[in-house]
Parts: C-alpha cells; sequence; structure tokens
C-alpha cells in the first residue's frame, strides 16, 4: 500500500509539472494574450500600446533574406547548434543564434499601419515554429534550424507590436 501511495503521489507531481510547462510556454502565452486582444480597427490603433491586428505583412525597404533558404521576409530567427558529448552524456551547444527584423507595414484592407520592432528597450514579444523542412544537418554533431515562418511578404501575420502606429 505505501508504494502505492507513493507511486501516486509521484503521478500527481509529474501530471501537475507537464501541466504547468505548457500553460506557461512562450506559445501559449503569447496566444492567451492575443486572444484577450480585440482585433481592433486600423483607426483604432494607439501609438505606444499592445495591440493586435490581421493583415498582409509588407517590407518598408528591401526585404531580409534569410540564410540558407534565400527566403525573402521581415522578422527571422536562426540557430545553429552543436552536439557535444563527455562520456556517456551529450547536450547541444548552441554556436550561432541571429535574429533579425525590420519595421514593416500591415495592410488591411485599403488601411496600412506601420509596425516597429526595437531590440533596446524591447519593444514586442514573438513565437515562431520551428520549420521542420528547414532543418539543415551536414553531419549527426551539427544541426541549423531556420525560423519556419518568418513572417514573410506572402504571409498573412497576427501582428502584436506595442510600437504601432497608423498611416
Amino acid at each position: 500500500m505505501n508504494g502505492f501511495l507513493l507511486f501516486a503521489i509521484a503521478m500527481c507531481v509529474f501530471a501537475v509539472v507537464a501541466f504547468l510547462s505548457h500553460y506557461f510556454s512562450a506559445k501559449k502565452v503569447i496566444l492567451r494574450t492575443l486572444a484577450k486582444l480585440p482585433d481592433l480597427p486600423v483607426a483604432s490603433l494607439k501609438s505606444n500600446s499592445f495591440s493586435k491586428i490581421t493583415g498582409k505583412a509588407l517590407h518598408v525597404k528591401d526585404p531580409l533574406i534569410v540564410p540558407y533558404s534565400k527566403r525573402k521576409c521581415i522578422f527571422y530567427d536562426i540557430k545553429i547548434e552543436q552536439k557535444k558529448s563527455s562520456g556517456k552524456s551529450s547536450y547541444w551547444k548552441t554556436l550561432v543564434h541571429e535574429t533579425k527584423f525590420e519595421a514593416f507595414f500591415v495592410q488591411r484592407h485599403a488601411h496600412y499601419v506601420v509596425v516597429n520592432p526595437e531590440e533596446h528597450p524591447r519593444n514586442y514579444i514573438s513565437y515562431l515554429n520551428v520549420d521542420k523542412n528547414r532543418i539543415l544537418a551536414p553531419s549527426t554533431t551539427q544541426r541549423q534550424h531556420l525560423s519556419p515562418s518568418c513572417i514573410s511578404t506572402k504571409s498573412k501575420p497576427k501582428i502584436f507590436s506595442d510600437s504601432s502606429t497608423s498611416n
């Protein structure tokens, strides 16, 4: 009976940890925040406040070119990792982690919104899914992740920024 009680407590602890790690993951936090924000018309947006708008992302200047995939976009994240091992354990060491973005427009019907993300101070929150088709593995000891959904000029992303201004 004592072993069963210990097993039940261990399973409860595991379930609580799994639920909390899922609930507080970066993706879920952003999705819950976006769900609370109304999708406002362009005329109702205010500068320096968190806003949500859907539309087509358009680059202001020349688009960024993602390394390796050569896709045109306005935001990307690239991470190159190398597998390190010592004895029986191994881990992935990050060699390069680069995030690039530029100011962009969001076109919604006949209206445009300028979104100007900044790094210092950081005025945006982002979550990008890993593009399973864009994982490049030149060897078994090195892997490269390209942002799957770099916000491209052909996508229709939900924009979450606190520096939106309307034109």
